[in-house]
Formats: structure tokens, C-alpha cells, sequence
């Protein structure tokens, strides 16, 4: 399915790359550009794309966490580099998620 996948386009070459292929919905990038962000299918695992190596590893769980909605359950990476999402049943609140990082 394609519309599952995560697909950098290079402009200057026209070269399509896949970087993943399970659930890639809502993709960020990071403030540095060295990563990718983007939430698996049912929106339960953040995942992280190193762009040098293109290797693909889970950054945060969310379960429990309990989303906007399915249509509005987006993470992201502020500018600063923190995780935020809108949570619960409203899009009022933003909340930053603290994660310990190798």
C-alpha cells in the first residue's frame, strides 16, 4: 500500500527513496534536519529516520496516551527539539512528552 509509506523526494534529481513503509503518518522533520519523525498506523509508536543512515527505530510508545482523535492525533518536534502532541478529546492543550534518549 503506498499510501502507507514514507518517501523522501530528492528535487534536484527527481529520486524517489522509501524510508519506511508501516503507517508513516504525520512526518516532521527535526530542527537540525538530521531526522525524520513520523507516527505508525494507529498513532501508538513514534518512530525516528536517521536521514545520513536511514536506519528506522522506534523514538517514543504511546500507549496510553490518549490522542485528540484519530484524524487529529498528531506528534510532532517543536523547534527546540521537544516532542509535543495535541492529547485528550480537544486541540486546546499542547503537551510536551519527556524522553530519555540513548
Amino acid at each position: 500500500d503506498n499510501s502507507a509509506q514514507l518517501i523522501l523526494y530528492e528535487m534536484a534529481t527527481h529520486q524517489r527513496t522509501v524510508l519506511a513503509t508501516a503507517g508513516s503518518g504525520y512526518p516532521s522533520w527535526s530542527p537540525d534536519s538530521r531526522s525524520v519523525y513520523f507516527l505508525n498506523g494507529p498513532c501508538s509508536i513514534l518512530y525516528r529516520v536517521d536521514m545520513q543512515t536511514r536506519r528506522v527505530r522506534p523514538f517514543a510508545t504511546l500507549d496510553g496516551f490518549r490522542l485528540a482523535s484519530h484524524g487529529l492525533g498528531w506528534v510532532a518536534v517543536s523547534p527546540d527539539g521537544t516532542v509535543i502532541s495535541a492529547r485528550d478529546v480537544g486541540t486546546r492543550n499542547v503537551y510536551a512528552l519527556d524522553v530519555d534518549l540513548p
